[in-house]
């Protein structure tokens, strides 16, 4: 029982060590990439975007590597996605991305007063928060970026770092972090973290009942998907 109790609070402190650690790594070569971007790209031709998506990238498979590196991590946990494709969870991805948009559809009614989608730019009008990249930029980075960077490292890192806990626990855990992250720190935003918390929590249950990240980045495409569809079509 103590050994139990130890397991789950050592995942849980790694959880946050880890998160930390790959926000502040992550922002480090985001300052890296835009200096040097700036200084290679001719003027105008700089989008602040290109440097993001390239640094998470990047970010995220260092991290990979360095972490199996160092924890010599064996074969019972898989980060990177498998492509043994089961139909059976490939509907359940679909079906669990429409899911998640009625949900969020639900909460965006409860509190109508807050916008859930973190795409528009924390409430302005779409077409002042395309930026520069503009409909291409938007789809690129929420349909393909995000879902492959945000699933290796909460649904492939921190479930091999919290291997021996409860899976409910690394569930809740991660699926509040992730809800956390995607929330405005200054001024509270109770759609958008109820709706990437509870996100976070069916994509953290459907990455530990199928050990493939690739379910997860299926149901996370799908959602932004259909939540740019939704901003495109309002323009």
């Amino acid at each position: 029982m103590k050994k139990i109790l130890a397991n789950n609070i050592s995942g849980l402190i790694f959880l946050l060590f880890h998160t930390l650690t790959f926000l502040l790594f992550t922002k480090f070569l985001m300052t890296i990439t835009s200096k040097s971007l700036k200084a290679v790209l001719p003027q105008g031709m700089y989008v602040p975007a290109i440097a993001v998506s390239l640094s998470t990238i990047v970010a995220v498979v260092l991290y990979i590597y360095v972490y199996n590196k160092i924890t010599k991590k064996d074969n019972d946990i898989n980060i990177y996605p498998k492509l043994n494709i089961d139909l059976k969870w490939l509907i359940v991805a679909g079906f669990l991305a429409i899911a998640m948009i009625l949900i969020a559809s639900g909460i965006q009614a409860l509190i109508p007063d807050q916008v859930g989608t973190n795409f528009t730019n924390n409430g302005n009008k779409p077409e002042t928060s395309l930026g520069a990249g503009g409909p291409i930029q938007l789809g690129l980075s929420a349909v393909i970026i995000a879902p492959f960077v945000e699933e290796l490292f909460f649904r492939g890192v921190l479930r091999d770092v919290m291997k021996k806990c409860y899976p409910v626990l690394y569930v809740v855990a991660s699926g509040l972090i992730f809800g956390i992250i995607h929330t405005q720190i200054t001024s509270i935003n109770w759609v958008s973290f109820l709706t990437t918390g509870i996100f976070g929590l069916i994509l953290g249950t459907l990455a530990w009942k199928t050990n493939n990240t690739f379910y997860t980045m299926l149901t996370h495409t799908l959602y932004n998907g259909i939540i740019v569809i939704g901003i495109l079509a309002n323009l």
